[in-house]
């Protein structure tokens, strides 16, 4: 990678998943761990919300837009860190509030458009990243807000298809578990980071 890490932990959240899933099926002899928090790699993952984007895959029209630009206003943002939280009156705005800050330079919304009308093409390198999976054994932490409407919490279960021996942990939270179970997810990862170092990557 352009920073040359190649000896490295990969922590991936929604999109993050597809970029750090393409980094790892590359380069698995730069892998010692992958940790997934609602960043789905299976199809069993997929909630209806996320098929809202579906047309768009399918044929570029304003009617097939009009949803997904939806989803970049104010309303839809908020739903996304709050939706499936335990306490939404005590996530802070500041995510939202950024997300939409940075969401009105100029070009942004067009440029997040393109990668929305894109994103189909991530699901056909599903069976290619399990297969990744499948034959690397690398070592996985799964930290998952399992009432995200987005990728559910069957995208989690799913990794035991492949990888057995993953940690898997279901959080009573939604989309962004880091707002709500921060602390929680920092423990996890304390102690998989701790394993990884002693045994080499679990590879």
């Amino acid at each position: 990678m352009a920073k040359g890490a190649t000896n490295c932990v990969l922590f991936m959240q929604d999109y993050g998943g597809p970029v750090g899933m393409r980094v790892a099926a590359d380069h698995p002899e730069w892998i010692r761990g992958l940790v997934f928090q609602n960043a789905n790699v299976y199809q069993e993952g997929l909630m209806p919300r996320f098929f809202l984007k579906k047309p768009l895959w399918e044929k570029r029209t304003g009617a097939t837009e009009a949803p997904v630009l939806r989803n970049m206003e104010f309303d839809s943002v908020k739903f996304q860190y709050v939706n499936g939280t335990r306490h939404p009156e005590e996530i802070s705005p500041d995510g939202w509030t950024m997300d939409l800050a940075l969401m009105e330079r100029s070009g942004n919304k067009a440029i997040q458009l393109e990668l929305q009308a894109d994103y189909g093409n991530n699901l056909t390198k599903y069976p290619e990243w399990q297969a990744y999976l499948r034959k690397e054994h690398p070592a996985t932490l799964v930290v998952w807000g399992k009432n995200d409407p987005i990728f559910g919490a069957k995208g989690a279960e799913a990794f035991r298809q492949d990888l057995p021996e993953a940690e898997i942990h279901l959080l009573d939270t939604g989309h962004f578990a880091l707002e709500e179970d921060g602390n929680a997810i920092g423990g996890y990862l304390e102690e998989f980071m701790k394993k990884v170092s002693a045994v080499g990557g679990g590879r």
